[in-house]
């Protein structure tokens, strides 16, 4: 949930572009954000420590996706991409095995 449906305050589609960008994180790395943290950990870590879901240091992810993913988490609102631009940064996207990334 983006940070500020959190703190209640005013939302548009860009809290969608937050939450794509924790779904596109599950995806990618097979796991749940801020697993094994609490409901009320989690709200503390997104709005008041501004914190998001961590990456392993492997290098298996592409940068540009990760990039991707850290430009939806984007604290203000202003700042995520729209539906648009994201897929625009997915179609450029050069996947060597598509099956392997989507069957983590």
């Amino acid at each position: 949930m983006a940070p500020e449906i959190i703190a209640c305050q005013s939302y548009g589609t860009q809290a969608d572009m937050y939450s794509f960008g924790l779904v596109l994180y599950a995806m990618i790395t097979g796991e749940t954000p801020f697993k094994g943290f609490s409901s009320l950990q989690i709200i503390h870590a997104v709005v008041q420590q501004r914190e998001r879901p961590k990456f392993s240091t492997n290098g298996s992810i592409p940068a540009a996706v990760k990039e991707l993913i850290h430009r939806c988490w984007a604290n203000e609102p202003a700042s995520r991409p729209s539906a648009e631009a994201a897929l625009s940064i997915v179609d450029t996207l050069e996947i060597e095995d598509p099956v392997e990334v989507c069957v983590i």
